[in-house]
C-alpha cells in the first residue's frame, strides 16, 4: 500500500513537472495571500469628504496629501483607465495599496498613495485598479505602478468621441499623462449604458475607432477593450450588439482583447446587480493582471522571433 501511494505521488509530480515545462513562466502571484491582504485592507463604504469638478470627478480627498511623484524612468507600469462606473469608484469595498512606496494615483500633475476612492474619476466607493496594481507588484511584473483613472459613471461611448461631451477632457487627460509618463497600458471598460440605448455593433465600433485615433496622437500603448454590458437589466441578454462590437474591436490591430466582465463577474458578485462587490473587484483585478502579463509575454515572444 505504501509503495502504491509513493508511485501515485511520483506520478502526480511528473504531471506537474510536464505542465510546468510546457507552459510559459507564470507570474509569481500568491492568489490566496493577495486576497487575504485585500480583506484586511478593504473597508465597507463609509462617508468620506471629497471635492469634485464639473464632471463629478474626485479631485481631492480629505486627509490625503500629495506625495513625491516617481520619475518617468522609475514608473515601469503606467495604467490609463477610462470608461464608465465599473472603471471608476463604484465598487463595494474601498482598498488601499499594500505598497505605499510603489503604487501611486496620478492626477493633474500630482501623485498620491493609491487608495479608494481614486482621484481623477467619479463616485466615492471602492475600485479594483489599486488591487490590480498590487497584484502586478506581487507577480514581479512591475516595481512601480502609476494609476491614471479617468472613467465617469453612466456615460455612453458617443460622449467619449473627440467631438463628444467628454472627448476634450479625454484628450487633455491623455496628453497630461504622456507629458509626465510613458503610458504602458490603456484600459477601456464601458458598454452598460450603450446596451440600454440599443447601440448597434457598427455604431459602437465606429465610435471607438474615433477614440482610438485620438489616443494614438499621444500614446502607442496597447488598448485593452473590455467586454462589458451587464448592469441590472431585467431583459439583459448575452451576447448582444455591444459585446459583439467589443469582441470585434479586441481583434483589430493596435487593440487587445480585455477582460470579459460580463462572463467573469456573476450577478452574485455585483452589489446592486451592476457594480462589483468585493469578490467581483478581486476577480477583475486578478484577471486583468493576468491579461496584462499574457500580452506582455506575447509581445516579448514576437520580438524574440524576429
Amino acid at each position: 500500500m505504501n509503495r502504491m501511494r509513493c508511485l501515485a505521488s511520483l506520478a502526480g509530480l511528473l504531471v506537474l513537472a510536464a505542465q510546468a515545462i510546457a507552459a510559459p513562466l507564470q507570474p509569481a502571484v500568491q492568489t490566496d495571500l493577495a486576497a487575504g491582504a485585500d480583506a484586511l485592507l478593504a473597508t465597507r463604504v463609509q462617508g468620506i469628504s471629497v471635492q469634485k469638478d464639473e464632471f463629478g470627478r474626485v479631485i481631492s480627498v480629505a486627509g490625503r496629501p500629495p506625495v513625491a511623484c516617481p520619475t518617468r524612468e522609475q514608473a515601469d507600469t503606467v495604467l490609463f483607465v477610462f470608461g464608465q462606473s465599473n472603471s471608476a469608484n463604484s465598487g463595494a469595498e474601498r482598498y488601499q495599496t499594500r505598497f505605499p512606496g510603489a503604487v501611486y494615483n496620478y492626477f493633474n500633475g500630482s501623485c498620491y498613495v493609491a487608495a479608494s476612492p481614486l482621484i481623477g474619476t467619479n463616485n466615492t466607493r471602492g475600485e479594483w485598479l489599486t488591487m490590480m496594481a498590487d497584484r502586478l507588484i506581487d507577480a514581479g511584473l512591475s516595481r512601480t505602478v502609476i494609476i491614471i483613472p479617468a472613467g465617469i459613471g453612466g456615460t455612453t461611448i458617443a460622449q467619449w468621441v473627440p467631438d463628444g461631451r467628454l472627448g476634450p477632457k479625454l484628450a487633455q487627460d491623455i496628453a497630461d499623462a504622456t507629458q509626465h509618463y510613458n503610458v504602458t497600458e490603456i484600459i477601456w471598460h464601458q458598454g452598460e449604458s450603450d446596451y440600454r440605448r440599443n447601440t448597434t455593433t457598427d455604431a459602437y465600433i465606429s465610435r471607438f475607432l474615433e477614440i482610438q485615433a485620438m489616443l494614438r496622437r499621444y500614446s502607442s500603448a496597447p488598448i485593452y477593450v473590455s467586454v462589458a454590458s451587464r448592469c441590472n437589466n431585467p431583459d439583459w441578454a448575452y451576447p448582444n450588439q455591444v459585446t459583439e462590437a467589443q469582441m470585434t474591436l479586441g481583434g483589430l490591430k493596435g487593440l487587445v482583447p480585455g477582460v470579459n466582465t460580463d462572463e467573469l463577474v456573476p450577478v452574485t458578485e455585483r452589489r446592486d446587480g451592476c457594480h462589483f462587490n468585493g469578490d467581483g473587484q478581486r476577480r477583475t483585478a486578478e484577471a486583468y493582471m493576468y491579461r496584462i502579463w499574457e500580452h506582455r509575454y506575447a509581445v516579448q515572444q514576437a520580438l524574440a522571433a524576429q
